[in-house]
């Protein structure tokens, strides 16, 4: 009899982000190699401000509402799944709750999120982005904490992991995408060719290096 695995994740939005592509081939790899009867899945819905706020002014995890916290904890309780695989760092009050029930935490980084959010407080000064920053490390480090588990994209998070948390992650396995045919497309004349996926800091980068691009010529 195989395992029980209880999948954990932010409801998708966009189906061509980066987050969404990574959660996809997650998801896809345990369904093949437990068999997707054997997959509980579990979509955390779409954060809000709203449930921003309530889940700082309750510290739980990042977004979520204290009935959706109880309604994840009941089904591992009830399941006892063996592995819980949990996609993003922001869900940690959970995580240390899951641990306390007993199975094995998976926990897939998708980026250190700490530092994003740092980021953004340093480009908008206000109190609304620092409580936001300090209450996403708050739950990333309880994520690293009481993760059995950890995997990153790449060796820069791991690396900033490390610096951060004193924890590297047990394994490092980059983004990957199916193959796919590109239209051919006809330039003329010099041009830059971006390739990333549609996530903010990304997007921050590209106007950047647009901007500085276009001011050589």
């Amino acid at each position: 009899m195989k395992s029980k695995i209880l999948y954990i994740a932010r409801e998708p939005q966009k189906e061509l982000s980066g987050g969404a592509s990574v959660d996809k081939r997650n998801l896809s790899i345990l369904q093949e190699l437990y068999g997707k009867s054997n997959v509980i899945i579990e979509y955390l819905p779409k954060t809000t401000m709203k449930n921003v706020i309530l889940s700082l002014l309750t510290l739980s995890s990042y977004g979520v509402t204290p009935q959706q916290e109880k309604n994840i904890l009941q089904l591992q309780t009830k399941n006892k799944c063996s592995i819980i695989f949990i996609e993003g760092s922001l869900s940690g009050y959970i995580i240390k709750k899951i641990s306390q029930i007993g199975g094995n935490i998976i926990l897939h980084m998708h980026n250190i999120e700490t530092l994003l959010y740092k980021q953004k407080y340093n480009t908008n000064r206000g109190i609304v982005s620092y409580l936001c920053y300090r209450f996403v490390q708050f739950n990333e480090r309880l994520s690293v904490k009481y993760s059995d588990y950890i995997i990153s994209l790449n060796k820069r998070d791991n690396d900033e992991l490390e610096k951060m948390y004193n924890r590297k992650a047990n394994l490092i396995l980059p983004i990957t995408f199916p193959m796919r045919k590109l239209p051919k497309i006809n330039v003329i004349g010099k041009y830059l060719l971006f390739v990333g996926s549609d996530f903010f800091s990304k997007c921050g980068r590209r106007e950047m290096v647009y901007y500085r691009s276009c001011s050589l010529y």
